[in-house]
């Protein structure tokens, strides 16, 4: 968390229902590495932190993704987007 204050004023990637959160079981027994967020449809969607767009594509299981690199070896991984 320290270490998220130094890139700045971080924010939800998009507005809605936080369906599982930070270290949560998800659906396969796993404890969760992120959020899952329920946005709506046509919902904007934008980058939790400043940073460079390293990746935008389809990708296997993730649909639509992003990846944001924000400096310091840190990313941020978007996925599950229609557009």
């Amino acid at each position: 968390e320290r270490i998220l204050r130094s890139f700045g004023d971080a924010q939800l990637p998009v507005s809605g229902r936080v369906r599982l959160k930070f270290g949560q079981m998800n659906e396969i027994g796993a404890a969760s590495e992120g959020l899952k967020i329920e946005g709506r449809a046509g919902g904007v969607v934008v980058a939790p932190l400043n940073g460079i767009v390293r990746y935008k594509g389809f990708f296997k299981n993730y649909g639509n993704m992003m990846i944001i690199e924000h400096g310091k070896n840190y990313h941020s991984l978007v996925a599950g987007l229609a557009k």
